[in-house]
């Protein structure tokens, strides 16, 4: 994501503390001034199971994408971060009812 506003730096904070109480499978830092997000996988796991490298890829640019709209939610808005968590699980709720139809 890159730099972002100083002044902006408790919401970031707290942003990325809800952020890693909702994820699963990954971290988000926010550190000097920028935003990171790490997934954790055993390193065995794709090796054994054909497709587990790639579904790891999709559901990190998935999970990458999700963390980029909150925090640009929070820029552009100026949105409690509760308010964006908020948003955030309705986006995910929706995106699961499109999933579920196809």
């Amino acid at each position: 994501m890159g730099i972002f506003p100083a002044e902006l730096t408790t919401d970031f904070f707290v942003l990325a503390t809800h952020l890693n109480n909702l994820a699963t499978n990954g971290t988000v830092v926010v550190e000097n001034q920028n935003i990171e997000y790490f997934a954790k996988k055993d390193i065995l796991v794709p090796l054994l199971y054909k497709g587990e490298l790639h579904s790891e890829l999709l559901r990190h640019h998935s999970t990458s994408k999700l963390i980029y709209w909150a925090f640009q939610k929070l820029i552009e808005e100026s949105k409690a971060p509760i308010e964006i968590i908020d948003d955030l699980l309705k986006k995910i709720k929706e995106e699961e009812k499109e999933q579920a139809k196809k």
